[in-house]
């Protein structure tokens, strides 16, 4: 017999102290950053010179205006979501419902029908259908309809229902009372509960022009397993670096490994899902729209990513000699870069990836246009080239890395050099993953000129990587090894 249940929503009130709460806490965090930024000296006093003082209000000041800017960021992420919602739920857009306290006073004419479509997302093992498909509906009439969820597998599962209506401008009129989706669902081992939906359609509808020809509604309900697998790598990863143990058992390893195939796996299955859907005549012209705008911010988000290693690398190279910096100049010899270090010839290996990788960008341009012409042959062979291209690069970078004259270790060079050119290899990586991703799907003859949203993404990718790559080369390889002794192997 299964358990029935009767979710209490969470009234606008709620969630807007809610969200006025994710905020707080950002702005918080922020502040303590900020805080300890600018209040904290690691310098004695008494070690301090005299005209150290200008200098120390400086970075006071700079201190306290990267504090202010990563309050600025951090308030900006945790508000995002919030007031990404609240639009959605003022406007309706992307077939967002809306949530309602009570029902209207009055009905409407209009009669429209409601189906109801439920979906598990892979990975969880649940069973989920509606236990009516669909309801006759008055504007303005309250219905509850319940549906069936069960738990298939053998342990607890916790799970949180993501939910749309369609058509899109239906979300502006459809109104939730009460609903199962307004909170995380927890199921013991091979439980079953009926999970209610109170919900109407505001009577204003029949005002909207754009629902004129509306006559049937669709809730949509999908299930996904609550995220656990990035919080378990960085746990694991905490532990293996810091040797940290649980019962006297090192498991550092263990849980990092663990929750990295799992995310793996959750990156694959997700994607699957996004090709099927684009396969299927889903991306439709807003929903492009939607992955360009998130693409965008993802690449945004890697240059901010780069920045913070290139502003390492100016900091220390155009301050050598700084008096605060004790540590800094005794081991610079106040100039750089420091005194001892051999550097690599930029000319030598650096100039020839330099070549490789614009040469690629110009190969996957080419598959580019050849696809948006419809010329199969000319896509793969682009393609092709650019991921041989890249592995060549990949490998030259790794002879270059093994004979480096410089370590990693005890070296602010050595740190900022590998720290900024490995991760853009660490990119390139990626990106040659991504594009051979692109040639398998070209192969099984996906991608069309004018549904590619896939292999344009890597594309845009890819020349991110270009260019991060000139920066490297004309400030880290050129400009920062001006001067001093080349290392000739």
């Amino acid at each position: 017999m299964a358990q029935r249940f009767v979710v209490k929503p969470l009234t606008p009130e709620q969630q807007k102290r809610r969200s006025q709460r994710n905020i707080a806490i950002g702005l918080a965090v922020a502040a303590l950053v900020a805080i300890s930024s600018g209040r904290i000296d690691l310098m004695p006093e008494a070690s301090r010179r005299p005209n150290d003082r200008d200098s120390q209000q400086t970075r006071s000041r700079t201190a306290w205006a990267i504090g202010g800017l990563a309050v600025l960021m951090l308030g900006a992420a945790f508000a995002a979501a919030p007031l990404y919602r609240l639009f959605c739920s003022a406007t309706g857009y992307g077939g967002t419902t809306q949530t309602a306290a009570q029902a209207p006073q009055g009905h409407g004419t209009r009669h429209l029908a409601v189906r109801f479509d439920a979906n598990v997302a892979p990975g969880l093992n649940w069973r989920f259908e509606p236990e009516t498909p669909l309801v006759m509906l008055t504007a303005g009439e309250t219905a509850t309809v319940f549906f069936r969820v069960t738990n298939l597998s053998g342990e607890p599962v916790a799970a949180q229902a993501r939910f749309n209506v369609s058509p899109d401008q239906a979300g502006a009129w459809f109104d939730k009372i009460s609903c199962f989706c307004f909170s995380e669902q927890k199921l013991a081992a091979h439980e079953t509960v009926e999970m209610p939906v109170v919900f109407f359609l505001d009577p204003k509808l029949e005002q909207d022009r754009s629902m004129d020809a509306v006559d049937a509604l669709t809730l949509s309900y999908t299930f996904f397993a609550t995220p656990l697998f990035a919080f378990t790598t960085a746990v694991g990863l905490v532990f293996w670096m810091k040797h940290l143990t649980i019962g006297g058992l090192k498991v550092g390893g263990l849980l990092f490994g663990a929750g990295f195939i799992a995310l793996l796996a959750v990156f694959a299955l997700w994607w699957t899902d996004v090709v099927r859907e684009g396969e299927e005549g889903d991306h439709t012209p807003v929903v492009q729209i939607s992955l360009r705008y998130g693409m965008i911010l993802f690449i945004a988000s890697e240059v901010m990513f780069f920045v913070a290693w290139f502003w390492a690398f100016f900091d220390a190279s155009l301050f050598p000699g700084e008096a605060i910096e004790y540590a800094r100049t005794a081991f610079t010899g106040g100039h750089w870069p420091p005194k001892g270090v051999e550097v690599l010839d930029p000319w030598h290996l650096p100039l020839i990836n330099t070549v490789i990788l614009l040469t690629s960008g110009t190969t996957v341009t080419w598959a580019h246009h050849a696809l948006l012409h419809n010329d199969r042959k000319g896509l793969k062979n682009g393609l092709l080239l650019t991921i041989l291209l890249g592995m060549l690069f990949t490998s030259i970078q790794g002879w270059e890395y093994y004979h480096a004259p410089f370590a990693f270790k005890n070296s602010i060079y050595g740190a900022t050099f590998f720290m900024a050119t490995g991760f853009h290899g660490f990119h390139v990586i990626v990106g040659t993953i991504f594009l051979a991703v692109c040639l398998l799907r070209a192969n099984a003859g996906q991608f069309t000129p004018k549904q590619h949203l896939g292999f344009e993404f890597a594309a845009w990718y890819w020349h991110f990587v270009d260019v991060v790559w000139l920066f490297l080369f004309s400030s880290i390889y050129v400009w920062g090894s001006w001067g001093a002794v080349m290392n000739v192997e």
